[in-house]
């Protein structure tokens, strides 16, 4: 059996100037999907969006969800946090390591999304 480590988080209140993008992805053997929420400093939901695309690997539907997050969470003057529960691909989004061949494109899309935010 694969031992389970459990990591304790809690939620800290944003800055004024920040929102949070939280993404989600799913994958089941005939299914896909993702979804994510944006909020501000309250908590005040901003964006909720969902999608699907057909390739059935995990990584790239949360690279997806980031991706389609960013297109609709583009608002002026604000910075802008992304939250995933996929350590592989905020590893890959902060160039610690390299994506797979079939999340390539994805990638060099988001980063350069994230280039109209705040740094």
């Amino acid at each position: 059996m694969k031992e389970c480590t459990h990591i304790t988080s809690m939620w800290t209140r944003l800055e004024e100037d920040v929102l949070k993008l939280n993404s989600d992805r799913s994958v089941t053997e005939d299914k896909t999907g993702f979804g994510g929420t944006l909020r501000d400093k309250n908590g005040e939901v901003k964006l909720v969006y969902t999608g699907s695309f057909g390739n059935p690997s995990v990584l790239f539907q949360e690279l997806q969800c980031i991706k389609y997050g960013l297109i609709g969470s583009h608002i002026d003057n604000y910075k802008l946090v992304i939250a995933s529960d996929s350590l592989n691909a905020i590893h890959i989004l902060n160039k610690e390591t390299k994506p797979p061949w079939h999340c390539l494109n994805i990638t060099m899309e988001i980063r350069e999304l994230t280039t109209k935010f705040q740094q």
